[in-house]
């Protein structure tokens, strides 16, 4: 995660790129649990000392975790400290095959929300390969500085999304489910079969 101090940086949404100097620019690595809610975890408490300093984060990459409800957790923890935030394999053909539909059926949720679609970039890695691969989602700034959705997902059109259990309780701000306009909610949230999100194998493909 990289801070840039205030002024070091041009914006990467004017220029596309950044262009500061090893030494006007500080790293911080941290090694954290996989529970990167917990209260005390260090990832967490990072975080309230970013708030507690009033500082951003200039550009925040989120990946690893590809399901669904993974990626938006993460991006929910983030939103309120990133002034831009990456998302990984937002076009990747078998992150999609998920059960849940993972990064691409989040991306396309999260466009569904910005008002202003110029804020929302997505990248193609090679557009000879298909089934698509990899490919990167960039939410830009509004007006506030930061990389919040328009509308807490609210709008689109989307199959269920199944909440897994370990998901449950950790984020307040965010329990509606989606849904799409004609189907009822769940009475209770279901846990898919298989929880642990696996990469199936991967396809060939023509170049």
């Amino acid at each position: 995660v990289h801070n840039a101090q205030a002024g070091s940086c041009h914006p990467l949404a004017r220029c596309g790129s950044a262009t500061c100097s090893r030494h006007q620019q500080s790293t911080t690595y941290i090694k954290s649990d996989r529970d990167r809610q917990s209260a005390s975890s260090p990832f967490a408490q990072w975080l309230r000392e970013v708030a507690s300093a009033g500082q951003q984060i200039d550009v925040c990459l989120i990946d690893g975790d590809h399901s669904y409800w993974g990626v938006r957790r993460d991006y929910i923890q983030l939103r309120p400290f990133c002034r831009i935030v990456m998302f990984h394999d937002v076009l990747d053909y078998d992150v999609g095959l998920f059960a849940d539909g993972g990064v691409p059926h989040f991306w396309s949720h999260l466009i569904a929300n910005v008002d202003d679609r110029s804020r929302a970039v997505t990248i193609l890695g090679s557009a000879s390969v298909y089934p698509t691969t990899l490919g990167i989602g960039i939410l830009l700034p509004n007006t506030k500085g930061i990389a919040m959705v328009d509308t807490d997902f609210t709008r689109g059109y989307h199959t269920p999304v199944p909440r897994p259990l370990q998901h449950e309780g950790v984020l307040q701000q965010d329990q509606e489910t989606v849904l799409t306009p004609s189907a009822p909610p769940p009475a209770e949230p279901v846990e898919p079969a298989q929880t642990a999100q696996t990469m199936p194998k991967r396809t060939a493909r023509c170049v």
